[in-house]
């Protein structure tokens, strides 16, 4: 399609996920690969962040950039963490581009992974409606499935733009349609 991109650390500083569950204090590997999501998750903590700095790299590609894309990921264990750092989150909220996020919630859970289950044990509602939620001070366009557009006047209540469309990726063929709509967004 055209993109070329690097790949830049949030920071250069540490930043942890930790997560408290009815086993304690687990950290973010621990609680994905060696427990395989099972513990039950009351609080997800991201030590290090209220200190830590963008990187040197992602404070020039957010200057450079023409629009952002949050991509459908966990928001707790995948964008969470990059979220929870002050001047990211800040620089976010004043980018002036559009921003664009896509919802990793579909039909009440999550296309993959842990995401709706930590919602739910969070006492969150698990659909594309919490995730505009979330991600509201940072979010112009919520891309959501064809399956949620009943809640697409929801979304449009907090002031984001719902994009109504297929976001399942089983094929090459729904990655580059999908991949067509957001560019054509940020157009």
């Amino acid at each position: 399609l055209g993109l070329v991109h690097e790949i830049i650390p949030m920071s250069d500083d540490s930043v942890k996920t930790v997560l408290l569950t009815d086993e304690g204090e687990l950290s973010m590997q621990r609680y994905f690969v060696d427990r395989r999501a099972e513990p039950k998750v009351s609080e997800v903590r991201y030590t290090g962040a209220e200190v830590a700095e963008a990187s040197p790299g992602l404070r020039d590609a957010l200057d450079r950039a023409t629009a952002l894309v949050l991509c459908p990921s966990n928001p707790y264990l995948s964008l969470g963490p990059i979220l929870a750092i002050p001047t990211i989150r800040q620089a976010m909220r004043d980018f002036s581009g559009k921003r664009i996020c896509v919802s990793p919630i579909v039909g009440g859970d999550a296309v993959k992974g842990p995401a709706g289950k930590i919602m739910t044990e969070l006492g969150k509602e698990v659909s594309c409606v919490e995730i505009a939620r979330e991600y509201q001070d940072i979010c112009d366009v919520l891309v959501i499935d064809r399956r949620d557009r009943n809640l697409a006047t929801q979304i449009e209540e907090m002031g984001i733009t719902p994009l109504v469309t297929s976001t399942i990726m089983e094929t090459e063929e729904d990655k580059i349609a999908l991949a067509r709509e957001i560019v054509e967004l940020m157009e």
